[in-house]
């Protein structure tokens, strides 16, 4: 993708220059073919946004709350508004803005929620709608943060948790690496 492209290329940032980011860039650029070229201008208009979120306010960051959360929010897009169209925010974005508004949504059904059973059983329901790739993902991260609890078990308690978690045959597996780690 064209954010992908664009964030390769400013990750060098730091051992090269940006002049020089922006010709490697460029002549990246030119042995595309035409139909594959990327926008030079709004590479350029990337970089400014970059430059442009190092001057958010960060004192919003520290407080882990919901206005907090999205004040911080409201201010990356008004970022993204100066230097693209509402298109090119899309295209450029919107996985990572609905990652954000998730984390706020999350957050929120913490907070008016009664207990962790009620606050799981409503985090599934927004998990649902959400497009197939990020369904899966949410699941995968919830799965890999429940075997990370399982380190703190017996090895026994370990295997069994793990084996409601992820089968027999996987369970087998990470026991075997446990053991090849030790």
């Amino acid at each position: 993708s064209s954010r992908d492209t664009f964030e390769y290329f400013l990750s060098g940032l730091g051992e090269i220059n940006l002049n020089t980011l922006k010709d490697n860039f460029e002549n990246y650029n030119e042995e595309q073919a035409s139909a594959y070229q990327l926008d030079e201008d709004l590479f350029q208009r990337f970089i400014n946004y970059r430059a442009a979120l190092e001057h958010i306010d960060s004192n919003t960051v520290d407080k882990l709350d919901i206005d907090a959360l999205q004040q911080l929010i409201d201010q990356i897009k008004s970022i993204q508004l100066q230097f693209f169209t509402p298109q090119e925010q899309q295209l450029l974005f919107a996985e990572e803005n609905q990652l954000r508004e998730l984390a706020l949504k999350q957050l929120e059904i913490q907070q008016h929620t009664q207990n962790a059973e009620e606050t799981a059983i409503i985090w599934e329901q927004e998990i649902d709608q959400l497009s197939p790739d990020l369904q899966l993902s949410y699941r995968n991260a919830n799965l890999l943060g429940q075997l990370q609890r399982t380190k703190e078990m017996t090895d026994q308690e370990r295997y069994l948790a793990n084996q409601e978690l992820v089968g027999t045959e996987a369970a087998n597996r990470l026991e075997k690496l446990a053991i090849d780690r030790a």
